[in-house]
């Protein structure tokens, strides 16, 4: 009788346990309905490499750029997001395959190893005829919320050493040239924390301070020499630009960062 009773009491536990892990299923299961699954939701909003929205959804989408490409080179990739945006590909492509603008990267390369730029993303925060803030790496957008609202409530607080005025040149920018506060970035399109300033930090920057007429932002490349793709994807962005399309190019290039990085 005590054998049986104990058989009895073991299925009767079993049972139990089975159905409790029944219902945590369900649980489960009925709330990653309303989530949009374990996890997945959050982790695509966010994700710091360039290849998402980033935290808050700030960066621009590029809606008219397939998610799926047929590429085999990260060229072929930048030439196929230049006629998604609307650029003749004959003229991209051209230009892409010549390098024609490798040298005005080279300078921008050039230019910030000479202001002290050691590794990506180097910004360099002032007036336009004053000293420069810099901040390094992927900083939140706190910390150039605090550069900027400090340098125009008092426009001589920069204690740095780098003239802003030395950092200029004919570079990509967006924003008013008549903004007061000027931010010159040295960036690399392969670099994962430049990837993630973008997701994270730039449309706040350039919703908030852009937009709005008191920031001015410089675009300076700089490859690094261990990201192989980096250089072509600073020509693309030049060429690019030739068509009228840098901004696009630049949004759509950090935001499939990880599509075509580690392409031939």
């Amino acid at each position: 009788m005590t054998e049986k009773k104990e058989e009895e009491t073991i299925t009767i536990n079993k049972s139990t346990f089975y159905h409790v892990i029944i219902g945590v299923l369900v649980v489960l299961l009925v709330a990653s309905v309303f989530t949009g699954g374990f996890g997945l939701k959050l982790l695509n909003n966010t994700t710091g490499t360039g290849s998402g929205t980033g935290t808050g959804g700030t960066a621009p989408s590029p809606s008219s750029v397939p998610s799926a490409i047929n590429a085999q080179t990260a060229s072929e990739a930048f030439t196929q997001y230049a006629e998604s945006l609307g650029m003749n590909k004959a003229t991209f492509q051209g230009c892409l395959d010549s390098n024609k603008y490798v040298d005005e990267v080279n300078k921008d390369l050039n230019d910030g190893q000479a202001a002290g730029v050691g590794g990506t993303p180097t910004f360099f925060i002032g007036t336009r005829d004053g000293k420069a803030i810099s901040l390094v790496g992927a900083q939140p957008f706190s910390k150039f919320k605090e550069a900027i609202d400090g340098l125009i409530q008092d426009p001589s607080s920069a204690d740095g050493t780098i003239e802003m005025k030395g950092l200029f040149d004919d570079d990509p920018k967006l924003g008013s040239d008549s903004a007061p506060i000027v931010i010159v970035e040295f960036s690399d399109f392969q670099c994962p924390f430049c990837g993630k300033f973008y997701s994270e930090s730039f449309g706040k920057i350039k919703k908030d301070y852009v937009d709005t007429g008191k920031v001015q932002l410089i675009y300076r490349d700089f490859p690094l020499s261990f990201h192989p793709n980096a250089e072509k994807a600073a020509v693309a962005s030049e060429c690019a630009k030739e068509q009228g399309k840098w901004e696009q190019m630049h949004d759509v290039i950090f935001q499939k960062q990880t599509q075509w990085s580690n392409l031939g």
